[in-house]
């Protein structure tokens, strides 16, 4: 699932992760996201951090409350910078962080993957 509020990104990300094999939601909001997930729990959630409505910060707290997504890996994709203490605080709650807008696709595609793969075997 992508939860981001730049909808042509996210149609752009999903064209490549369909490509790569992936099923892909999308979300627009923590509200949508929260939802979203109530009604199927992803492999992967790819997370925005600055979002409407509810943010990236209290979407992961709000997941992270519930033992049923004890194991959801949670990538964050945020243009904050992930050197920052805020972000890096959230490092022990997700599979991990990358920069918004530094990857090209294809990479993004392949770390996603990575991380997914990572959390299969954990």
């Amino acid at each position: 699932m992508i939860f981001d509020d730049d909808q042509a990104a996210n149609e752009r990300l999903i064209e490549m992760l369909t490509r790569d094999g992936w099923n892909c939601r999308m979300a627009l909001n923590g509200v949508e996201a929260l939802k979203a997930l109530t009604d199927h729990q992803p492999d992967l959630v790819l997370i925005d951090l600055i979002m409407p409505e509810m943010d990236g910060y209290a979407f992961i707290r709000e997941v992270r409350k519930n033992a049923k997504f004890d194991d959801l890996p949670m990538v964050i994709m945020t243009a904050e910078d992930v050197r920052s203490g805020k972000v890096r605080e959230l490092a022990s709650e997700t599979a991990g962080i990358v920069q918004k807008g530094s990857l090209p696709l294809a990479d993004l595609v392949a770390d996603l993957r990575r991380f997914a793969d990572q959390a299969k075997t954990e």
